[in-house]
């Protein structure tokens, strides 16, 4: 497990410089236009955006480098199981979700402080509420990785990784009036959720919950597949 853990980080690490820089150059204006008045906590919103564009990106380029360099049948060739390249690989990628979730926590602390600095802008968020975003975020993003790793296991990166434009297609959806009305209906119940309750946190507590037994779930299936694979 370990042999793979770090066969996986060569072949990641030589491109997450260059999709961190991606979701720098995407994040930064965005927040910049949205936040004029702070009044949407503009370094959470950094900390989220950036931690679930780069979870997105690494598992594109993760599954991407196993097809180029035919790494996914030189890697059945070593004393491993299909089964323990998909343990592995997911364990993987929350792995590395997490510690995505840590460089956005400090890309939204420094937002906070740069509007603070040069927007004069009184910031309303401190670190727990930046790191409780970039948490959030990349438990979605490992939540939505875990319905697609089945079908990426299955046909591999290069025929399913149109699929990953559908969540930047669904928000167009967005647009929509009904649908708009169905998403803030949905969060106005939330914010009396959290209200009754008195704390976001068993609200959050209950999505990770989901989200890992999702997870979980999802990684059986993806042994399955993976186990009759025929490359």
């Amino acid at each position: 497990m370990r042999a793979l853990l770090y066969a996986d980080w060569c072949l990641l690490r030589n491109t997450i410089v260059r999709y961190l820089g991606v979701c720098m150059i995407i994040v930064i204006p965005i927040v910049g236009m949205t936040n004029a008045d702070a009044s949407a906590a503009p370094g959470v919103m950094a900390a989220s955006m950036f931690t679930a564009m780069l979870s997105f990106y690494a598992m594109l380029g993760l599954f991407g480098s196993d097809e180029q360099g035919d790494w996914e049948q030189m890697r059945l060739a070593l004393p491993v199981t299909p089964r323990l390249v998909v343990r592995e690989r997911y364990a993987f990628l929350v792995l590395t979700s997490l510690a995505i979730a840590l460089t956005g926590t400090v890309v939204g602390m420094l937002t906070n402080a740069i509007l603070s600095a040069f927007a004069a802008l009184n910031v309303p968020r401190g670190v727990l509420e930046v790191a409780g975003g970039a948490l959030g975020a990349a438990v979605i993003a490992l939540a939505y990785l875990a319905l697609m790793m089945p079908y990426v296991f299955k046909v591999g990166m290069t025929k399913a990784r149109i699929t990953f434009s559908l969540p930047f297609m669904l928000c167009l959806l967005l647009n929509v009036g009904p649908v708009r009305d169905v998403v803030m209906g949905l969060g106005n119940a939330l914010q009396r959720l959290e209200a009754s309750l008195g704390s976001p946190a068993p609200i959050f507590a209950a999505i990770v919950v989901a989200t890992a037994v999702l997870y979980v779930v999802s990684m059986r299936i993806s042994e399955r597949i993976y186990a009759r694979r025929d490359f």
